[in-house]
């Protein structure tokens, strides 16, 4: 169950938030990749929402954050770094709650479209029946190069 947050309570600076944050990152070990990343994204929306005060703003802030558009994956990447952050924002007390509780994870087509038939090569496979013919007649002596195409190299 989320944590209900008190009415317009003050929340500090963010963006020295974020560097507190990084550097407790990096005694984690995380690889540096990682934490440019969580600056990157971080700091992306920081951007967004500079000279909020309350966690209100902060939480209108997220919301108008993920509603502009973005594929579903990166609004996944940037959702899952700002809960990350968030997160660690509410165990420092610096954040009464995570203002991205409760915004849900985009679905992603994770299968890929399909080739149009006309970039397919057109082989058969080796096991097709019309492969196993135009080889049975070439196995028994009979010319397979006619003139309609078939070959015994499919």
């Amino acid at each position: 169950m989320p944590k209900l947050a008190k009415l317009n309570p003050k929340v500090c600076d963010l963006a020295l938030a974020l560097e507190e944050f990084l550097l407790a990152r990096q005694a984690d070990v995380l690889a540096q990749r990682t934490l440019d990343d969580y600056r990157w994204h971080v700091g992306k929306f920081l951007e967004t929402c500079q000279n909020t005060t309350t966690y209100e703003a902060v939480r209108k802030a997220t919301i108008r954050y993920f509603s502009q558009p973005a594929s579903p994956g990166y609004r996944n990447i940037k959702l899952k770094y700002l809960k990350a952050f968030f997160n660690w924002c509410v165990a420092q007390g610096y954040l009464p709650a995570n203002p991205a509780q409760g915004i849900r994870k985009a679905k992603e087509d994770l299968q890929s479209p399909p080739m149009p038939k006309s970039k397919l090569p057109h082989r058969n496979p080796p096991h097709s029946f019309k492969h196993r013919i135009l080889r049975s007649l070439d196995f028994l002596g009979f010319e397979t190069n006619w003139p309609f195409g078939f070959t015994t190299d499919c």
